[in-house]
């Protein structure tokens, strides 16, 4: 059987000892694989997807099992906890979908999805992610609504990176690998900063100067929303308000790409409308597709690195829309 490797992207067979209890190992950089992970994501041969078919909702082959999902964005945006505020709400979602749960492959997921979840509930917010490459956290999520089965490894990269070419093409590389890039921009200042359609020019700038990204899909996550409300559209900031977790109770996928779809077309003319026409542009023209979401990964206002009160499920807004992107990108 055949995998990609999370840790270094080679496509590798799997190693095992000769003892039953004796890891999987990539066969080129030596990392432990999940067990898990090796028969999630492993090519099964033809006569085994026939039988498959027979067995699963034909919806099982709409998209991929295994997905990379890279994260981009400048220190203080929010990459780190809205990563975090994601796997808060998936953590509690067995509670609303039935029949899903998911299970953590490394110790980065369970450090991500039980200390930091678990401090987050808390009113603390992480910080941000060390210079150094972060170790992807790899989940599997299994019988999602409509996608059923899906093992997703998210690379979380530090801020710093992106403010210089040299740092991303020392320690990006594994951004660069992913099939869909999360590109976190804050909307805090986008009404007094001057500066803000030009700082997001830079991000994408450096990225794509480094990077040829035809290959990748990449998904605008405008954090922090709730500091923008008034100036985003009306039906755009209705929309973010009443977008809690149970606002995603039954998926019909056909309605969910209608919404999202609508909503990215909104955003993009919020942009264009802000001056941010070249970024927008610059992105549309490299990437394969692109787009546009908007999140309250709190819903408050933190005080020093605080929450003033401990967040519900509720509280978090659309910060599942990106993760339906990711999926949806990858049929």
């Amino acid at each position: 059987m055949q995998v990609k490797c999370p840790y270094c992207f080679h496509k590798v067979h799997p190693k095992r000892g000769k003892y039953q209890i004796d890891p999987y190992r990539c066969s080129n950089c030596k990392r432990e694989l999940d067990i898990d992970y090796v028969k999630s994501v492993s090519k099964n041969p033809f006569w085994q997807s026939l039988l498959d078919l027979i067995r699963l909702d034909a919806n099982y082959f709409n998209t991929k099992r295994q997905i990379f999902v890279g994260m981009i964005g400048k220190s203080g945006h929010g990459k780190t906890v809205y990563i975090t505020s994601l796997f808060f709400i998936l953590k509690n979602l067995p509670n609303i979908w039935q029949e899903y749960y998911y299970r953590c492959l490394n110790e980065e997921s369970i450090e991500k999805v039980e200390v930091f979840v678990k401090n987050f509930k808390n009113s603390e917010l992480p910080e941000g992610t060390p210079v150094m490459f972060a170790t992807p956290s790899i989940l599997n999520f299994i019988k999602l609504p409509y996608f059923l089965d899906q093992v997703m490894c998210f690379y979380d990269a530090a801020g710093e990176m992106f403010e210089n070419r040299e740092q991303l093409a020392e320690q990006g590389k594994y951004v660069c690998n992913t099939d869909v890039v999360f590109c976190i921009v804050s909307l805090r200042g986008i009404g007094t900063d001057s500066n803000w359609c030009s700082e997001f020019n830079v991000l994408v700038s450096n990225y794509i100067g480094w990077v040829q990204p035809k290959q990748q899909n990449l998904v605008v996550v405008l954090t922090q929303g709730d500091c923008a409300l008034d100036e985003i559209p009306e039906d755009v900031a209705n929309y973010l308000l009443q977008g809690d977790i149970y606002q995603y109770q039954t998926i019909q996928p056909d309605k969910l790409e209608r919404q999202l779809q609508g909503i990215s077309e909104k955003l993009r003319s919020f942009l264009l409308d802000k001056g941010c026409a070249n970024p927008v542009r610059l992105i549309e023209d490299r990437f394969k597709k692109v787009k546009y979401t908007i999140v309250s990964s709190t819903g408050q206002e933190p005080v020093e690195g605080k929450l003033l009160e401990d967040p519900t499920v509720t509280d978090p807004k659309r910060v599942l829309d990106p993760f339906f992107w990711s999926l949806l990108l990858n049929k």
